[in-house]
Formats: structure tokens, C-alpha cells, sequence
């Protein structure tokens, strides 16, 4: 009640020493679930003062303490904790409280922040861009022309002028799209025609796949085959990248992921997304999330 008293007061200082007095751990007492509370109340004081560094420990505290106590944590405090976050340029933690977020409440507003929160963590990584992208496509969130333009020209840069042909066109049977624009009028007839061309060339990248001592052309083939929507002949080309070596085995182990998933094969994409680590784990953890609510 006093605290509550005193910043109605507008006494933030007086607030701030009275809700760190309250959930000082005396000795001899557990931390209790409705201390939650009382952790939360004490950052939203810390944000009044602008101590903004020192009020996102105490949200994410918060929060671990509602979960590891089997309490259901509301959709405002992963909001709010993610949203300090950001603002403080704490993109690991904004990945954490995002993706407990969609695994919690998995709306398609959420899960855009979730993926938007980890792409812009992963800047200096295309290939990571793209794959959230991806992600951000098959949970049907994207949103807007932008969105599309920006998947459909990171594709095309690629090299996978198939897919980026394909999210080109169901972004104009979404009413997303309009072909009519000079932007999307270019990108629709240029990807239309190194897509065809792409097509003619998977079987030659297959088979200098399979021939090749290191994993450097599966991988390029496996991308090639993925994008082409042939899933199952993408995976065994992942796979095979992922023997013979000298790639990057994150990429590799993420893709295989995704082309298992797209196949509808969810037991190996499991085992596939739990095996990407480094760099790339906060991605297979997001994918991982996204498998578990299919049905």
C-alpha cells in the first residue's frame, strides 16, 4: 500500500527504497510467486526514474519466478519486459522474452515482434535473415508489401529465384502485392526468369553434389532444392553437406530442419533444430517453438 501511496504521490525515490526493502530475501525466507508482483512494480519505478539497465533484470525475474512457480505469466509482462529490451539495445534478452512470448501466446502480431526481435540481432547475417524470414512466412505473419518485397529480394539475391517467384505470388493472391507496381513488376519478371533456369539446373547441382569431396556443393544444392520446394531431396543433401564437412554446420542443420518440417517429417526436424548451436541457436529454438504448435 505505501508504495503504491507514494507513487501516486509522485514520490518515485521514496517508492523505489520502500519496494527493494520489500523483496529483500530475509534469511530463512523462500522467495514467494507473489514477490513477482512486487519485482515488477519495482522496475516500473526504476523506468520512471530512467533507470531502465537496472528495471529489465527485475522484469525477467519476475517472470522466471511465474514460471518456475507453474503460474501463468500474462501476455503484458513479456510485452513490456521485451519492449525495455529493445530499447536498451538488449537484443539477447529481447530474443529470450519474445520467443517465451509466442511459445505463451502465439498470435501472429507475436510472433512477427519474436522473429523481427532475432533478425535484427542477426544483422550481419543474411543467410539468418533469411531463414527467420522464412519463419516469419510459415507462421503467416507477414505483413504488408515491405515484408514481402524484402523476403522475396533476400531470396533473389540468394540465388533462389524459385522461392522468391513463389513468395512474390502469394503475396498478389493476399491482395499484398500489387504486380502493376513498378517495383514488384521488375522483381516479378526477373525472378520469373532466373527461376527457370534455376529449375533446369538441379539436377546438375545434385549431381556434382554427390561427387564432390567436401559438403560445399550438397549445400549449395540442398539451398537450390529447398527453395524449389523439393523438401525430402533437400534433406538428404543437408545431410550430406553435414558428412562430408567444411561447411557451416549451423546453416546446414537449420535448413535441414526446415526442409524436414515443410516435409511434415516433425520427429527428425525436432532432432535437426536441438542440433543447431553457436550463432544460430536462438534460430532453432524459435523453429523449434513454431514445430511444436502444429499439429
Amino acid at each position: 500500500l505505501l508504495p503504491t501511496l507514494l507513487l501516486d504521490a509522485g514520490k518515485y525515490e521514496r517508492a523505489e527504497a520502500a519496494l527493494t526493502r520489500a523483496i529483500e530475501v530475509a534469511p530463512g525466507r523462500e522467495v514467494a510467486p507473489a514477490d513477482a508482483d512486487l519485482l515488477l512494480a519495482l522496475a516500473e519505478v526504476k523506468l520512471l526514474r530512467k533507470k531502465n539497465r537496472e528495471a529489465l533484470p527485475l522484469m525477467i525475474r519476475a517472470i522466471d519466478l511465474r514460471r518456475n512457480s507453474g503460474q501463468a505469466v500474462p501476455e503484458s509482462w513479456y510485452k513490456r519486459a521485451a519492449a525495455t529490451a529493445l530499447a536498451n539495445g538488449a537484443f539477447p534478452e529481447a530474443v529470450g522474452l519474445t520467443r517465451n512470448l509466442v511459445a505463451a501466446f502465439p498470435t501472429h502480431d507475436n510472433w512477427r515482434d519474436a522473429i523481427l526481435a532475432y533478425r535484427d540481432a542477426a544483422a550481419a547475417d543474411p543467410a539468418a535473415r533469411i531463414d527467420a524470414l522464412r519463419l516469419l512466412r510459415e507462421t503467416k505473419s507477414l505483413a504488408g508489401e515491405r515484408d514481402y518485397q524484402l523476403l522475396a529480394q533476400s531470396l533473389s539475391d540468394a540465388g533462389l529465384n524459385i522461392e522468391a517467384r513463389a513468395v512474390l505470388d502469394q503475396g498478389v493472391a493476399a491482395g499484398m502485392v500489387d504486380p502493376a507496381k513498378a517495383t514488384f513488376k521488375e522483381l516479378l519478371a526477373s525472378t520469373a526468369k532466373q527461376a527457370a533456369t534455376e529449375r533446369k539446373a538441379l539436377a546438375g547441382l545434385e549431381a556434382k553434389a554427390n561427387a564432390a569431396t567436401t559438403g560445399t556443393a550438397a549445400l549449395t544444392a540442398a539451398d537450390a532444392h529447398l527453395g524449389a520446394g523439393q523438401y525430402a531431396k533437400a534433406a538428404a543433401l543437408y545431410q550430406a553437406a553435414l558428412q562430408k564437412g567444411g561447411i557451416d554446420a549451423g546453416v546446414a542443420a537449420t535448413r535441414l530442419g526446415i526442409a524436414h518440417a515443410l516435409a511434415g517429417q516433425k520427429i527428425e526436424a525436432e532432432s535437426a533444430f536441438r542440433s543447431v548451436n553457436g550463432p544460430r541457436t536462438d534460430l532453432g529454438s524459435l523453429w523449434l517453438v513454431w514445430l511444436g504448435q502444429q499439429a
